[in-house]
């Protein structure tokens, strides 16, 4: 594998997990190709935890608070793997953070949402019920329906770019002809013509509707859990070293 012939980055990398990953598990690996690759050539990273179930702003709230206790003051990369990739945006849109992000790198996240997520009801983490759920449960739940396309047009318009952040997007795109994925290709294609099982590429793809950003490609064959590629993150790693000499 030639990537591991790439100069390492000097900043630490923050990987943030997906929608329902038992992210308290250490034997549930999202990563673990990219932690390989991380480990191999000697750039720091952390797997932050967060509620599996949590919304996009207690997923971020928690973030924050574990790089602050890791590395303030420091520069960092945010590199999300699906509704990781929208924690990432809410944490880089922040003023005032303890550390500096650099990057936004997002891996099948559903930036326009999921269509065929329409008719759950709605919860934003802020209401009265979510305060009540979230003292109970330890979580407000409101990641299961911050991924609708709803939500997502009103998080688009106010979790807006950070003009000193670099944003950069991936997604995988499958065909009918793999076999293994027919079943579900055949569900979401009602919704999203194009995608990667799960995440329409429409909506994973970077683009001026979202603010200035790169789509660095919609990749073919990659299902939405291997989308989160070391070699993709390798192919990322010059616009990422890019960031960091940039002032």
């Amino acid at each position: 594998m030639v990537y591991y012939n790439l100069k390492p980055l000097d900043c630490p990398v923050i990987l943030l997990r997906g929608w329902g990953t038992k992210t308290c598990d250490p034997s549930h690996r999202t990563w673990s190709h990219i932690e390989a690759y991380l480990t191999g050539t000697g750039v720091p990273y952390v797997v932050p935890y967060y509620h599996r179930f949590g919304s996009i702003e207690e997923r971020a709230q928690s973030v924050i608070d574990q790089i602050r206790q890791l590395y303030p003051q420091w520069r960092v990369h945010l590199v999300g793997h699906s509704m990781g990739g929208l924690v990432a945006r809410a944490i880089a849109a922040r003023c005032n953070l303890p550390f500096k992000v650099l990057t936004v790198t997002t891996f099948g996240s559903p930036h326009r949402g999921l269509k065929y997520l329409g008719k759950l009801p709605g919860m934003d983490g802020d209401g009265k019920l979510a305060a009540l759920i979230r003292e109970v449960f330890g979580s407000d739940f409101g990641g299961v329906c911050n991924i609708t396309t709803e939500f997502m047009a009103r998080f688009n318009q106010t979790t807006l770019n950070n003009p000193t952040v670099r944003y950069f997007s991936w997604a995988g795109h499958l065909r009918f002809y793999q076999i293994k994925y027919a079943a579900m290709l055949a569900f979401v294609s009602q919704f999203h013509r194009h995608s990667d099982g799960i995440v329409g590429t429409e909506s994973a793809a970077w683009g001026p509707d979202l603010g200035p950003g790169v789509h660095l490609g919609t990749v073919e064959g990659l299902s939405h859990s291997k989308i989160v590629s070391a070699e993709l993150f390798a192919n990322s790693i010059p616009y990422l070293r890019s960031a960091e000499l940039w002032r």
